[in-house]
């Protein structure tokens, strides 16, 4: 059975199918795929960001479409993601649950924000979600070099507010965020579930 080159994680980001994905999972593909089904074309890409929206080649209805949360949360705030964790090896997302740390990077990068939560390599391009069921950001790929070994439940996600300003660049409103209040675990974990996708790079 052929299998994808990488799998990652992805967001849709409008009623008609666009999906909110990371650059990683887009290095020298033949064919792009959304669970696994569905063909997809690169729309836009911002490697500064390290985002991608890729876009069904026939028009989708997703169960779910991400809004976008312009509040900052408190620190300990907890968030919650659906990811791939697994690629391809299971049938639906996984559900992870974390903390909001910092509404910045380690080095006060403002583009980014810092989360206090343990994934995995497929979980990236995944929405990082407020308790109300709104994003926050785009979990980004976890990045290591030798001379840095960060513990294991920091993480980093594209901040929401830039997400909006490149998606909006690029003809793509993400709508606000109408819900507040928190939902229940198994409430946020299905809403997370709907909006997400497999995006699979087949060489």
């Amino acid at each position: 059975v052929r299998k994808p080159a990488i799998s990652r994680t992805g967001t849709y980001v409008s009623a008609d199918g666009a999906v909110l994905t990371t650059t990683e999972v887009l290095d020298s593909c033949t064919r792009i795929t959304l669970d696994g089904r569905y063909d997809a074309a690169l729309a836009f890409r911002d490697d500064t960001l390290g985002i991608a929206v890729l876009k069904p080649v026939t028009a989708l209805a997703p169960r779910g479409v991400a809004t976008l949360e312009t509040a900052i949360p408190r620190p300990d705030t907890d968030v919650a993601l659906a990811g791939y964790s697994y690629g391809e090896a299971l049938s639906g997302p996984v559900v992870t649950f974390g903390n909001f740390a910092e509404a910045k990077g380690l080095m006060g990068e403002p583009n980014l924000v810092r989360l206090a939560v343990t994934t995995l390599p497929g979980d990236s391009g995944a929405a990082v979600l407020d308790a109300s069921g709104a994003m926050l950001g785009m979990l980004l790929p976890r990045k290591e070099d030798a001379t840095h070994d960060l513990p294991k439940d920091v993480s980093f996600a594209a901040s929401g507010p830039a997400i909006a300003t490149a998606l909006a660049a690029n003809g793509i409103t993400l709508a606000p965020a109408a819900a507040t209040g928190s939902l229940a675990a198994e409430d946020l974990s299905e809403r997370a579930r709907a909006m997400t996708a497999l995006v699979s790079c087949w060489k």
